[in-house]
């Protein structure tokens, strides 16, 4: 029972952390630890935090398969692509021609794999060609990241820009 009162100050430091803008990456997709959500649009590059759709097959597929450490937990990727980029899927990954821009480039470790760390099957939403209006691609760092090659666009609405406070790189090119 001593370790109670520990647990509910560790829940009220969250929550109060949570509510100040602060997000913690525990996920490899970015490099581990603190970000801050700051004000401002995110530009291609830019930290990004966002959730998923609740009810949605992908958010499902996360919590079934325990991809995110908690239901509804924000995700923390990399702001790939905006409305009007074009997109290129091959082999190699993702192709991203920028809008206005003369030439594309592969995304680093973006090839869309089949089967997910463990061999279960994963399906990918993403297609090919050029990002609607409203919509955005969020990508990871990491090989394995579980981001837009699988779940599709992300509404730009539901992006906010963060910045990293205190982080990790856990993976290795």
């Amino acid at each position: 029972m001593k370790a109670l009162p520990l647990i509910m100050a560790g829940a009220v430091l969250l929550a109060l952390s949570h509510h100040a803008g602060l997000r913690f990456n525990v996920t490899p997709s970015m490099p581990v630890g603190l970000y801050r959500l700051v004000e401002g649009l995110p530009d291609r590059g830019d930290p990004v935090a966002f959730r998923l759709d609740g009810n949605g097959p992908f958010s499902r597929l996360a919590d079934d398969r325990h991809y995110l450490p908690g239901s509804r937990c924000p995700l923390l990727k990399k702001l790939a692509a905006l409305p009007g980029d074009a997109l290129l899927i091959d082999a190699e990954g993702i192709h991203i021609l920028p809008r206005g821009a003369a030439a594309s480039r592969l995304w680093p470790h973006s090839r869309i794999r089949n089967v997910d760390s463990r061999g279960r099957p994963v399906p990918s939403a993403l297609t090919a060609g050029e990002i609607p209006p409203g919509q955005a691609l969020a990508l990871g760092e990491h090989p394995g990241s579980f981001d837009s090659r699988y779940f599709g666009f992300v509404p730009l609405a539901a992006l906010h820009k963060a910045e990293p406070v205190w982080t990790v790189k856990t993976f290795q090119e």
